[in-house]
């Protein structure tokens, strides 16, 4: 078309390339949606951890996104291991990405969580493990584990990896860990790292919204938070945006003793 000066033919490719992308919903039209605004939304929580579900309105449900904020060293893993050990329980198929431990590694975080059994003491019960494992699989729950280099994985990348698996697998996820968000990579290079925090945060809570399912994911404390029992947002590491786009934070403090 170019070569040829169908200039006009040119436009139209462009236009309808364009319109492709476009979203296909206008919005919501007030007078001829009303019956839609008037049906009851009915909120459906998975469950984080027995004993603090009731002070969190029962875990986070579709859409919804929660940090758990902790010092280097913290908890802030074991705190994801612990909730998405609470998912399988109750029959949900939970992804685990994990951007910093190895596949095998959290795995052995989920079997000791699963267990009661302390990590190093997990290959001394195999038995127990595989049983286990065997009654997770009859109430329905799923987990699997996806390890990616440390700062090389974007939202872009997870999106993928979801595609991925729900085409050749079939497996649709009834909620998303993120281990952990302040070592992803941003989809755009900015000059100060605390805008590329807020951009990676704000871009899992977009799959969260576009997916309809709930995401977990951690960040660590400035020096604030350090060997605190009890600590507030002004807590929170590099940038307090990350927390603008959570319906959830949960401290985690650590005191000396």
């Amino acid at each position: 078309d170019w070569k040829s000066h169908d200039y006009d033919s040119m436009k139209v490719k462009l236009e309808n390339a364009l319109k492709a992308g476009e979203p296909k919903e206008t919005g919501h039209h007030y007078l001829r949606d009303i019956e839609k605004r008037l049906e009851r939304d009915f909120r459906a929580p998975i469950s984080t951890m027995k004993g603090l579900d009731k002070y969190i309105g029962g875990g986070l449900a579709g859409g919804e996104q929660g940090i758990f904020l902790a010092p280097p060293g913290g908890g802030k893993s074991m705190a994801l291991v612990k909730a998405g050990s609470t998912a399988l329980l109750d029959g949900k198929k939970v992804i685990y990405y994990t951007l910093e431990l190895s596949e095998k590694v959290v795995g052995q975080r989920f079997d000791a969580c699963l267990n009661q059994i302390k990590i190093k003491d997990v290959w001394e019960y195999p038995d127990i493990v595989r049983e286990n494992a065997l009654e997770i699989d009859r109430l329905g729950g799923q987990l699997v584990i996806k390890e990616f280099a440390t700062g090389q994985a974007s939202t872009n990348t997870i999106m993928a990896h979801l595609r991925t698996l729900e085409s050749n697998e079939g497996f649709i996820p009834d909620i998303i860990f993120i281990d952990y968000a302040d070592i992803m990579k941003p989809l755009a290079n900015f000059t100060e790292k605390r805008h590329s925090l807020t951009s990676i945060y704000e871009g899992i809570r977009g799959i969260a919204v576009e997916l309809g399912i709930p995401i977990w994911t951690a960040s660590q404390t400035n020096r604030a938070g350090m060997n605190k029992d009890k600590f507030g947002l002004d807590a929170i590491g590099e940038a307090l945006g990350k927390a603008a786009t959570a319906d959830l934070v949960i401290g985690i403090g650590r005191p000396d003793e």
